[in-house]
C-alpha cells in the first residue's frame, strides 16, 4: 500500500506518510521505512501447500477464484441463508419472535430442510 502512495504525490496521503513525521519515541523507527516488496500470491501458495488441512486436495491453487465467488450479493446471501438454515421461514421467524407459530396453514413446521426437500422437489 505504501508502494501505491509513493507512486502517487499528488494524494493527500502522501504527505500525510512521506512529508510529516509522525510524534514518536526517539528509538522508534516508522513503520514504513523498512517496507519490502512481498509477491503475495507466491507466499500465499508456500502457505497454502504447507498446511496441513482436511480438504487442502480440493483447492490446488489458492490463487484463483472458485466459482462461485463472482455470484452478485443477493444470491450469494439468499443461497447461505439455505446452506445455514437461518432464512426467514416461519420456525425461524417463530423462534425470533416474528410468528405465531411455527408451522404453516397445513400443519406441518417449516424449516429451511423442509422447504428445500418438499417445494422444490419435482
Amino acid at each position: 500500500m505504501l508502494q501505491i502512495i509513493e507512486a502517487h504525490p499528488n494524494w493527500p496521503a502522501y504527505a500525510d506518510v512521506f512529508e510529516h513525521k509522525p510524534p514518536q519515541l526517539a528509538s522508534r523507527r516508522p513503520t514504513w521505512s523498512d517496507v519490502t516488496s512481498v509477491d503475495t500470491a507466491t507466499q500465499w501458495k508456500e502457505d497454502w501447500s504447507s498446511a496441513s488441512l482436511v480438504n487442502q486436495a480440493i483447492v490446488t491453487d489458492p490463487t484463483i477464484r472458485q466459482p462461485g465467488l463472482d455470484l452478485p450479493r443477493h444470491t450469494w446471501s439468499l443461497m447461505n441463508r439455505f446452506r445455514t438454515g437461518q432464512s426467514p421461514c416461519r420456525a425461524n421467524l417463530h423462534k425470533w419472535g416474528l410468528a405465531q407459530s411455527p408451522s404453516r396453514d397445513f400443519g406441518q413446521r417449516q424449516t429451511m430442510n423442509h422447504i428445500v426437500d418438499t417445494e422444490c422437489a419435482p
